[in-house]
């Protein structure tokens, strides 16, 4: 997982994220926020609220996520 260039980024990221509302920001190995945050991070990015997580991904989702 390429967690050193994220928590590099982690200030910007929460800009980011604060700009649009996200309160807590969380990765998975898969690196599943903006376009910008996409860009800044050279990966498309996918974000979802936690409350919007299926039931059956959410618990697997959590375990994998890492709060940077």
């Amino acid at each position: 997982m390429l967690l050193d260039p994220l928590r590099a980024q982690r200030e910007t990221i929460h800009t980011l994220g604060r700009r649009y509302g996200a309160r807590r920001i969380r990765v998975q190995q898969r690196l599943p926020l903006t376009e910008e945050l996409a860009l800044l991070l050279y990966r498309s990015v996918e974000v979802v609220p936690e409350h919007e997580l299926h039931r059956h991904i959410r618990e697997y989702v959590f375990m994998e996520a890492v709060e940077i």
